[in-house]
């Protein structure tokens, strides 16, 4: 669901711009501090021609707005996002501006299958038991991925870790939860971020890695679930489970915006929000745009889930070996 743009953060300027200027302002900005053009393969300086054929020093707010948002669908990029009073945030990703397949994920299915769920009044997880397995659900990557060891000292149950529909938060927490699951360190991803106007100012590749917990080493079964709602911090948890050899993801692709993100106003007061690095697995595979695949592709339909069945979750049973119908429960 898309919010309304929070209009104490955008209060006009004193010299009100013109259309043109505001597209100058979006389109400088883009240029100046946009991580990854190339990783995204668009051509950022037609896509300013196209913006400045378009644009009207008579035209209001929405018709501007819609020069604008054009500008930026291109992109096609969970991180980019523009905010104006009185309207809804404009995505540029095309999956959470209209929500595609949102529906083929749904919480409720998933607790009615599961034997003594819990979870907290924020709903930041959700941790029961599904034939044979823990099961876990994380709603974001904060604190809440903490919820990883507390579930590994519940049981030696295989796992399933739960990252569909997760949102960003700080990989670092992550990656801090997952320590005992290797013995060995293993890079995950590299990233480097814009430190200068030019499109190939950045700065050095900084490489990031899932680090053993001292002599504390758990190598149960891991099937991770992934949908292209798990987003940002999220993703590169999904790509620290992936380098575990126990681990198996499955589900569909994740949104692919894994880069970190700034805020900027423009110059009519309207807010920014863009990815200023960019991000590669350590192989240099680019999980930016496509994002990071599961090792298993499946996808469950409304249907299924109107009838109780997730398939994705009878797949994960699959691959860790278990067998038993998750409607009668664990």
């Amino acid at each position: 669901m898309r919010l309304l743009a929070p209009l104490l953060l955008l209060a006009a300027c004193a010299d009100e711009p013109t259309p043109t200027e505001s597209v100058d302002s979006l389109w400088t900005t883009m240029d100046e501090r946009y991580g990854p053009f190339a990783q995204r393969g668009v051509d950022w300086d037609a896509i300013g021609d196209q913006a400045f054929a378009a644009v009207d020093d008579e035209m209001g707010d929405d018709a501007l707005a819609a020069v604008m948002e054009a500008m930026l669908a291109p992109l096609d990029d969970g991180h980019l996002n523009l905010a104006r009073p009185d309207a809804l945030v404009y995505r540029s990703n095309r999956t959470y501006r209209e929500r595609i397949d949102d529906e083929l994920f749904d919480l409720d299915v998933v607790r009615s299958l599961l034997e003594g769920w819990s979870t907290n009044d924020a709903g930041d997880y959700t941790h029961g038991t599904l034939c044979g397995a823990r099961y876990l659900h994380l709603a974001g990557t904060r604190d809440q991925a903490m919820m990883v060891p507390h579930v590994l000292d519940a049981g030696d149950e295989p796992l399933i870790l739960d990252l569909r529909h997760a949102r960003g938060g700080d990989f670092t927490w992550a990656f801090e939860a997952l320590a005992r699951t290797t013995d060995v360190e293993r890079p995950v991803f590299r990233s480097r971020s814009r430190i200068g106007p030019e499109r190939d100012a950045f700065s050095e590749w900084d490489t990031f890695a899932l680090e053993p917990d001292g002599d504390v080493h758990d190598d149960r079964p891991i099937a991770l679930l992934i949908d292209r709602y798990t987003i940002s911090a999220a993703e590169r948890m999904a790509m620290a489970v992936g380098t575990l050899p126990q681990a198996t993801v499955l589900g569909v692709p994740t949104n692919g915006a894994q880069a970190t993100m700034a805020t900027h106003v423009l110059a009519n007061g309207w807010v920014l929000t863009l990815p200023v690095q960019e991000v590669e697995g350590v192989d240099g595979e680019v999980y930016e745009g496509p994002g990071y695949p599961p090792d298993i592709e499946v996808q469950t339909t409304r249907e299924a889930l109107d009838q109780g069945v997730d398939a994705v979750l009878d797949a994960a049973l699959d691959a860790l070996g278990l067998s038993c119908d998750p409607s009668d429960g664990a």
